[in-house]
């Protein structure tokens, strides 16, 4: 199996997009959901940036 490098901007531009896209349609796609996972996602990219820097 191979690993493909995504930076934390790409998982929120393709977030963003999906919310963005769904919008556009008048579709719901949970965006509540969407929204508690990029915020985990950013507390774990601080909590590695913090724990990097030590």
């Amino acid at each position: 199996m191979s690993e493909h490098g995504v930076t934390f901007e790409q998982v929120i531009a393709f977030a963003k997009a999906a919310m963005d896209g769904a919008d556009a349609l008048n579709q719901p796609l949970a965006g509540n959901h969407i929204a508690a996972g990029l915020e985990m996602l950013r507390n774990a990219h601080q909590q590695a940036g913090a724990a990097s820097s030590v």
